[in-house]
């Protein structure tokens, strides 16, 4: 299976998995939150299905753009 195949047949599972509740991603918020990043501006590149992305937004007010590769 060729790597374009492959990313192909996962991205079809991709909008389906939620991993909102990742241990590193409470870390993160939370040392962004401790070191003042509310609010600012962030380009989140491979931002995948965009849930880090959203979490920033909603929780820090962080004005996101994603960007993946395809």
């Amino acid at each position: 299976m060729s790597k374009q195949e492959h990313d192909a047949a996962v991205a079809q599972y991709r909008s389906t998995i939620s991993t909102f509740d990742k241990p590193w991603y409470q870390s993160s918020l939370n040392l962004l939150k401790k070191h003042g990043f509310n609010g600012l501006k962030c380009l989140d590149l491979c931002s995948g299905n965009c849930e880090f992305s959203e979490m920033m937004r909603d929780q820090l007010q962080m004005d996101v753009t994603c960007a993946e590769y395809i």
